[in-house]
């Protein structure tokens, strides 16, 4: 500061010509020692040192100390006569040599920081080479540069030395080497059995291998194979350990370069050339570990289901709790003669207790068509206590026309607003989560069926597609909820139908059948029947027909083997297995 106001009036000082003075013995030894200060002294005595140079620094005595004059109090009269602070101390008019010596500095210094010497025994880590990398390849040209530098350095004939890209002998012999270091590691007691010629242990991992060692000092798997015309690689591959980061890579080395193999096929080229250690363990974890064969087909956490709610496991009355979804766009027909197609939807109600089912037809998208598909749904059915929907989030096409429903628009009541009127409740399962509206995702998926079915039909007027949703929601509504039985008494099955009629509602009307004698029952009236003949390996449209001319009933009345005549008058033995007997009309007349 005192240098800029100085150059102000044309006064300019070098640098090294200033000579800063401080009294302080303290702040002089601090600025000129080397010793570890405390944080405080240590970060203001580095900002000094940025601004100028021990050297620069002198220690003057307190009584010659001009600024303490000011610092220490003086009163106005005595600084008009006071010599010391208008012209400084006298020594300053004497020449450089006469001024004070710079040998003020301490020996113990305050506010230096202590330093506790420790000594730390850390046992020294063998950094494995095979650690280093995460790729086989990568891995395997580095060990063939050091291979190759080790080369160089051994022959002093230039031509000998290798200058060039890494050669396929150069990049094997560095795979050889890498093997065999870790064969050293994990098969060190066997190794020594089988260099001194004994076998190896009784609970090695190679016993069943009749393992040997060969010309590299390589581990290899002995066979019955020596004889055979294939490869060295493939007669006697080189054993791999289970647990090194060498077999590691080379599984995932082959996992890539063979396109994501799956882990059999993975572990078949393996066998090609290598013999791992638990081999099939290794190869499915390499499939499993791999990132993209993970993302390919994922493992999805399925948690075990919840109990089924309160409104699926109690009696209530027909369609009183319900769950309602979209199905379509479907096209129809906007007139007779002017054929032009146009989208419509179909409402799918089903109830939460009986599985029942109703199809409503939604001529648009609009707040007041869903609203009147849902008050005719109410008016035929019955009032519903609760309604329940997807969020419509996580759903394209019509689910997100039911999201539309319940968007608030300035000066238009929702249809969550106009249920309330009615006492009705409306009820929105969790976001991209289907399955928990599984009941009505499970009825649309019926209703598409038999619509997809019958879609050879043309384009419907809306009234032919309205009647058309009513026959399959008949069809849909006497559908079995239940099991069957295997009880030949019990005829009846139990259907959503039951709960809305008190019965089937697709069986017709049945004639009254009490006083018939049961006589008129046959299990066999065969002999001169008409039948097709079943034969083997030929389409059943092609089946000949036959006649029968007699029976061979068994011990217990039944027929199972019978004569019949083909078309050119042969007579032959067949099995009542392989006749389709042929209805008459008489039949037909005496059965009504």
């Amino acid at each position: 500061m005192v240098t800029r106001e100085l150059e102000r009036i044309k006064i300019y000082c070098d640098p090294a010509n200033v000579i800063l003075w401080s009294d302080s013995s303290i702040v002089i030894s601090w600025i000129n020692t080397d010793k570890p200060l405390k944080s405080y002294v240590s970060n203001r005595v580095t900002q000094v040192l940025d601004l100028t140079q021990p050297s620069q620094w002198r220690h003057v005595p307190t009584t010659s100390n001009s600024a303490d004059v000011i610092t220490r109090g003086f009163s106005a009269e005595s600084l008009l006569s006071n010599e010391l602070w208008w012209n400084g101390p006298k020594w300053f008019a004497h020449s450089e040599d006469l001024w004070p010596s710079n040998k003020a500095t301490l020996t113990e210094l305050p506010e230096v920081k202590i330093m506790r010497p420790v000594l730390l025994g850390i046992q020294p880590l063998e950094c494995q080479f095979e650690e280093r990398y995460s790729s086989w390849s990568r891995m395997n040209r580095i060990a063939a540069y050091i291979l190759r530098f080790c080369h160089n350095a051994r022959t002093k004939i230039i031509p000998d030395q290798r200058l060039n890209s890494l050669s396929v002998i150069e990049l094997t012999n560095a795979a050889m080497v890498l093997i065999q270091n870790t064969q050293s590691t994990s098969f060190a007691s066997e190794i020594v059995d089988l260099k001194t010629g004994r076998p190896v242990g009784r609970y090695s991992t190679l016993r069943a291998l009749n393992p040997f060692i060969d010309e590299d000092g390589l581990v290899r798997v002995g066979g019955r194979l020596i004889n055979a015309d294939i490869a060295y690689t493939s007669k006697c591959p080189i054993v791999l350990p289970d647990k090194c980061t060498v077999t590691r890579l080379i599984f995932e080395y082959e996992h890539k370069r063979l396109i994501h193999i799956g882990p059999r096929e993975l572990l078949a080229n393996i066998h090609h050339r290598y013999w791992p250690i638990l081999g099939r363990i290794i190869a499915n974890q390499t499939v499993r570990r791999c990132i993209i064969c993970f993302h390919s087909s994922p493992s999805l956490i399925a948690p075990f289901m919840a109990p089924l709610p309160r409104e699926k496991v109690n009696i209530k009355r027909p369609f009183a709790k319900t769950g309602v979804d979209f199905c379509g766009p479907i096209l129809i027909r906007s007139g007779i003669r002017k054929v032009v197609s146009i989208k419509c939807y179909i409402t799918v109600f089903v109830c939460f207790v009986t599985r029942a089912i109703h199809l409503e037809l939604v001529s648009g998208v609009t707040t007041e068509a869903f609203l009147a598909s849902l008050m005719r749904f109410l008016s035929r059915r019955g009032y519903c206590s609760h309604i329940c929907s997807d969020n419509g989030t996580n759903f394209v096409g019509a689910n997100k026309v039911l999201h539309l429903y319940f968007q608030r628009v300035e000066g238009q009541r929702t249809v969550e607003e106009s249920l309330s009127d009615l006492k009705i409740q409306w009820h929105f399962i969790p976001p991209s989560a289907p399955h928990f509206g599984g009941l009505w995702e499970a009825a649309v998926k019926l209703a598409k069926r038999h619509l997809i079915k019958i879609n050879t039909m043309g384009l419907l007027t809306f009234e032919e597609k309205n009647t058309l949703l009513c026959c399959v929601e008949t069809v849909l509504n006497s559908r079995p909820i239940s099991p069957l039985s295997d009880d030949p008494s019990d005829l009846n099955v139990l259907t959503p139908g039951h709960f809305l009629v008190e019965g089937s509602l697709t069986l017709p009307a049945e004639p009254d059948s009490t006083g018939i004698p049961l006589n008129r029952v046959k299990r066999w009236g065969l002999i001169g029947s008409l039948a097709i003949l079943k034969e083997d390996n030929i389409p059943s449209m092609k089946w000949k027909m036959v006649r029968i001319t007699k029976v061979y009933p068994g011990t217990d009345g039944v027929v199972r083997v019978v004569t019949v005549v083909n078309s050119v008058g042969r007579e032959f033995q067949r099995p009542t297995s392989k006749i389709a007997i042929l209805s008459s009309v008489k039949e037909e007349e005496d059965a009504a």
